[in-house]
């Protein structure tokens, strides 16, 4: 029975490694495919292709244009390249008559998780012409630079890799510079941490007591009265570097426990923060405000801070429990109609969350991040239109999204100060630090229990292992690659520090691969040198680790000593006592040009600055007046801003060649902005069919239109030397805009277009109006329109829009570009009222005469050339 269970086990697990083969190799040609069909295209894509292309037909050709604009290529930080670029840059660049210059240290090649490739750059330079060495540190202190020195020396093939030498160098300062003193007198700057017991450590117990020693020793030198370039040292002169983000934030812990100011450099997810899980919290008791439940988890946030007996009390309280009530229904009410960001800076003001959060520990960073965190939110909403549930769902989904995050997601720095930095190995690399702290150069380069083994091969380059357990030669080829990157890792690290450098060692339990081992207790020559250093580093005991630590240091008084593991109860830092000062504002003496500004067509015609697209608000009685007749269909489809956010939305991001793709986009939308999908998912998908398949012009339907011919949403900003209510009426009189009011004023206009497309070489403006005017298509007759575009102005809008067009097309297509010819004109739909069987109705066009255009471009420059 054993045997049958452990055949079908492995059975199984071939069966797996086989299915997740299929898959790769069918995501990796269908993905290109579905991209294309997008009209969408990844960076890796942009460098695949023109890879492809510059080996393909052709290819010389193209080489020859770029090489015709480029005599030579530089390229910096080359040891974080991929085989594609490098294969670019050779292909264009590496020949006789042009010059390839290639910038890199492959001891600091350690993006690998990002796709660098650090072969890569050993096949490209080893046929370099000419090949040239920095040999002087110019960062740190001469003693640590021949401590590095000593400890990269101690045996050979120190990167384990083949092609990566490791060339002593000299430093920058005088023999003589001792800029870092205790009690008046300097000492070696690097410092091991040993551990005095006999009994090996364990890896749970080392992580947990860490953070704890590591403050204790900041604090006793920061104690200590010790002096820096003349100055006492100050807690920013430390930086801990770590691997991962969890060790960061628990040397964090340690020292906020310790009261020692830090700032953590992460380039963890903001999403990850326990900030996001409490805001997405109280924002699903906002959306909700009725149900109880979610209130309660809501008060149990950092954001309001009520304790669990509080909480309990309002339970009998019915007046305290109600004032809350009252404040959440506000919010909603709030968010609903001025947006996120206005509800929560109401949120923080009413209930003092900035001032609460910062008194707690680690209480910038908190709010860091819930600030941060807010932004993203609000940019959120604000470009994709999104409903409060929606917003909800939003911080939802990216909470739960585990790949790479972008770099607007990542942790932002808080107030820095005067304070420790914690950071990331990887993100310290090209930077420096007074004192560095390497607390996890123990690190095991073993592999994961059930990690998938990357590794190169001879026969295809980077290679995958699927199978559970991965095949010996793969496991042994990834453990070999992990090393190597471990021990380029420990070398950044180690090279981080200007004056000392603290690095904690000892015998750890079920570590015998990783990068310390081989540089610190190299193994015996051996033609398999990773078995040679597991057999070698499990040998080693605690006491045998200390005697050889030792020796390497007496070999080096000057540069290398060793330390007993920090006491953690060691005393406290100790802070000096500072006088009150006495602080007062700065008198502003200068002045405010009140007349420059941002204005848009809503500021202009509502007086109100506007800095999202404009929608239709809810019908008046004119728009709308009463009748027997109910309305249905579209028709009946509610008014106002929110239906018209969401019927731009479908319009923005619809394929108009793709018609089967109506339902579903409709119900997203539908969905996201609170709307019965089942009443009105059909309606709303007959009104997008007619408005892509009716005959805008002779021959033009959108149904017609591709991706490529088309851009949305597309805002504008544009110089206006001066802007006159009375002279702008004057020149749109015969448009139909009158009585213009607003102060005269210059600065920048803006706005959205809804569309921008062009068709048989002209180019054409369409906006989407959701207006309500009556209850079926003939309330969308000609006279109707005119009135509507009247009364709301909407003739000052196109004009502006037009303006905006005309000044752009006049910069891309240059001489070449004539109004007459390349200027189609513009479509007011409103989408009501389309009907392809009479395409009279629901749709305004119109095409300004040039002289007008001109005339408003004039007035809007100054009489100056609006190129400028």
């Amino acid at each position: 029975f054993f045997q049958l269970c452990t055949k079908l086990a492995d059975t199984r697990a071939g069966l797996v490694a086989a299915v997740e083969s299929d898959f790769l190799t069918w995501a990796r040609a269908d993905l290109p495919r579905r991209m294309a069909a997008r009209n969408m295209v990844s960076f890796d894509g942009l460098l695949t292709r023109l890879r492809d292309a510059l080996g393909g037909p052709g290819g010389e050709a193209l080489a020859t244009t770029v090489r015709a604009q480029f005599h030579a290529a530089l390229v910096d930080e080359f040891q974080d390249t991929d085989p594609t670029q490098a294969e670019i840059f050779q292909r264009l660049f590496a020949r006789d008559d042009r010059w390839l210059f290639l910038i890199g240290d492959p001891k600091q090649a350690i993006y690998g998780f990002r796709g660098a490739d650090v072969r890569a750059y050993l096949r490209t330079t080893q046929d370099a012409a000419h090949q040239f060495r920095l040999g002087t540190n110019q960062r740190s202190v001469r003693p640590l630079v021949a401590a590095v020195n000593a400890v990269f020396e101690r045996g050979p093939d120190r990167f384990v890799v083949a092609g990566i030498d490791f060339d002593p160098v000299d430093a920058a300062g005088r023999t003589d510079e001792k800029p870092l003193r205790f009690a008046g007198s300097a000492r070696a700057p690097f410092r091991f941490w040993l551990p005095e017991s006999d009994a090996p450590l364990t890896i749970g117990a080392l992580t947990d007591e860490l953070p704890g020693r590591i403050a204790a020793e900041i604090a006793r030198l920061l104690n200590a009265g010790a002096t820096i370039e003349k100055r006492p040292l100050a807690p920013k002169d430390f930086a801990v570097l770590t691997v991962a983000n969890k060790q960061a934030r628990a040397v964090r812990d340690g020292l906020s426990a310790a009261d020692i100011p830090s700032v953590l450099l992460s380039d963890g997810s903001v999403f990850d923060s326990d900030e996001a899980t409490d805001l997405r919290i109280v924002l699903t008791a906002i959306v909700e405000p009725a149900r109880h439940g979610l209130l309660r988890a809501a008060l149990a946030t950092a954001l309001f801070a009520q304790s669990a007996a509080e909480i309990d009390a309002l339970t009998a309280d019915e007046h305290a429990w109600e004032k809350w009530l009252l404040r959440f229904q506000s919010w909603n009410e709030l968010w609903r109609t001025s947006g996120f960001m206005r509800m929560f800076r109401t949120l923080l003001r009413d209930c003092d969350v900035r001032p609460r959060m910062l008194s707690c520990p680690n209480g910038e960073r908190a709010l860091t991040n819930l600030l941060h965190l807010a932004e993203l939110l609000h940019q959120a909403a604000c470009e994709q239109r999104l409903a409060p549930s929606a917003v909800v769902q939003w911080l939802a989904t990216r909470q739960h999204d585990e790949s790479t995050p972008a770099e607007e997601y990542e942790l932002r720095l808080e107030r820095d100060d005067d304070a420790v930095r914690i950071v990331t190995v990887h993100k310290s690399k090209g930077l420096e630090y007074n004192i560095v702290i390497c607390p996890f150069a123990w690190g095991s380069a073993g592999l994961r229990k059930k990690e998938r083994p990357r590794f190169h091969d001879s026969t295809h380059g980077l290679s995958l292992d699927l199978h559970q357990p991965p095949a010996e030669d793969s496991a042994h080829g990834a453990q070999r690659e992990k090393l190597e990157e471990q021990t380029r890792l420990l070398y950044v690290a180690l090279t981080r520090a200007r004056h000392e450098c603290h690095v904690v060692w000892g015998r750890i339990s079920k570590i015998d691969i990783s990068a310390g081992h081989w540089l610190l207790h190299p193994p015996p020559p051996a033609a398999d040198p990773l078995a040679a250093l597991a057999d070698h580093a499990d040998s080693l005991t605690p006491q045998s680790i200390r005697e050889e630590i030792h020796a390497f240091a007496a070999a080096h008084p000057d540069a290398i000593a060793v330390d007993p593991f920090p006491d953690p109860t060691a005393p406290p830092l100790q802070r000096p006592s500072a006088a009150p000062v006495k602080i007062g504002a700065r008198a502003f003496h200068g002045g405010f040009d009140r007349r420059w500004r941002v204005s848009s067509f809503t500021a202009l015609t509502e007086h109100r600055d506007q800095e999202l697209p404009d929608y239709d608000r809810a019908p008046t009685a004119a728009e709308f007046p009463e009748t027997p007749v109910p309305p249905a269909g579209i028709h009946a489809f509610p008014a106002g801003k929110t239906a018209g956010i969401s019927l731009h939305a479908i319009f923005e991001e619809l394929d108009f060649t793709q018609p089967t793709a109506i339902r579903g986009l409709v119900e997203h939308h539908l969905a996201r902005h609170d709307f019965n999908v089942a009443e009105w998912a059909e309606p709303v998908s007959e009104c997008v069919r007619q408005t892509i398949a009716v005959e805008l012009a002779p021959g033009l339907r959108l149904r017609d239109l591709q991706r490529a011919a088309r851009l949305t949403e597309v805002e504008f900003y544009f110089h206006v030397a001066k802007l006159d209510a009375a002279a702008l009426s004057a020149l749109l009189r015969d448009a139909g805009v009158e009585r213009l009011s607003f102060d005269s004023r210059h600065g920048l206009l803006k706005g959205f277009i809804d569309l921008v497309f062009e068709h048989d070489g002209r180019f054409f403006i369409a906006d989407w109006k959701s207006n309500r005017l009556g209850t079926d298509a003939q309330a969308y007759a000609q006279p109707a329109l005119r009135a509507a575009m009247t009364q709301h102005r909407y003739a000052l809008q196109y004009h502006l829009y037009t303006v905006a067009l005309h000044r752009y097309l006049r910069l891309r297509l240059g001489a070449a570009y004539d109004y007459e010819q390349h200027f189609g004109g513009i479509f007011y739909v409103f989408l009501r009222g389309v009907d392809p069987a009479q395409p009279e109705l629901g749709i305004f066009r119109d095409r300004p005469p040039l002289s007008r255009i001109e005339a408003l471009d004039a007035q809007f420059s100054g009489g100056k050339d609006s190129m400028h």
